[in-house]
């Protein structure tokens, strides 16, 4: 069998988004990053005509033959270590022997742990999340965050996503760490469909989603609750910063990797 690959710069983190929202609707046979670039794998007969290329700034496409391009594509996710108790691993990996060991199928849907944004929201939960916390995960895509909340004692826990797919992305992730589909809620849907406050809420998708939402996040957090934000970048700070402390939010935590963002905010007890 011949396959064909596709290389596919995105024309911003907008577009990515986009991009990926339209792959998960699609039978192809591998994707993963590469850097900036996007890695797709079809099978000859597969089309894509329908490809958005208004959020495509470079594509390549070019025809491999049969090859060892899907153990080359596992090699693409090796084990990561959030800390020295934290592993994140996918499932044809065996167990690491760290106290928490999240086993990820690394689907469609984004959250790794490869990235920076996601081993930050992992890091930034381990730190303020305490037992017995509630917990929005919003744009939940694999279930990373939420599991991991789960596996470090978060009581509720609603993962929330616009793409009914992640729903099985989550379910298959859960089965793999051995927790209750039940223990954590999915909902599909918008944040303003979301019922109840929370301790915390996490979102790692983009500044312009962060700013656009922010009144809602506000509206579903506690007084004194945190908020965790993340999938910018450093240039984006001061616009993500300013539109949060307008709404009385202020600035608990930050780190920045490879010019990658992760801000942990705390809403005011009035």
């Amino acid at each position: 069998m011949k396959w064909r690959k596709l290389v596919i710069i995105p024309k911003d983190d907008v577009s990515r988004e986009l991009l990926y929202l339209f792959f998960q609707g699609k039978a192809i046979g591998g994707l993963w990053e590469n850097g900036e670039k996007i890695i797709v794998y079809l099978e000859e007969q597969k089309t894509l005509d329908d490809l958005p290329t208004n959020l495509v700034k470079h594509l390549e496409e070019t025809e491999e033959p049969e090859s060892d391009w899907k153990n080359y594509w596992k090699k693409k996710f090796p084990v990561v270590w959030v800390e020295k108790n934290i592993t994140i691993r996918p499932p044809w990996i065996g167990p690491t022997g760290a106290v928490i060991d999240l086993v990820i199928y690394p689907g469609l849907a984004f959250g790794t742990g490869h990235h920076p944004t996601t081993l930050w929201c992992i890091r930034m939960l381990k730190k303020y999340c305490k037992k017995g916390n509630t917990l929005l995960d919003v744009g939940t895509g694999s279930g990373i965050l939420s599991i991991f909340a789960s596996k470090i004692g978060a009581s509720r826990i609603v993962a929330l996503d616009i793409d009914p797919l992640t729903q099985k992305e989550l379910q298959r992730n859960c089965a793999l760490n051995n927790i209750h589909p039940q223990k954590i809620d999915f909902k599909l849907g918008s944040i303003a469909d979301v019922r109840g406050k929370f301790d915390l809420l996490v979102v790692n998708i983009g500044p312009n989603f962060i700013i656009e939402n922010a009144p809602l996040f506000e509206e579903k957090l506690v007084p004194g609750g945190l908020l965790i934000v993340s999938g910018f970048e450093r240039k984006d700070i001061q616009k993500v910063c300013y539109k949060l402390n307008l709404l009385g939010f202020q600035e608990t935590d930050r780190a920045v990797q490879n010019n990658w963002v992760t801000m942990v905010f705390s809403k005011s007890r009035k």
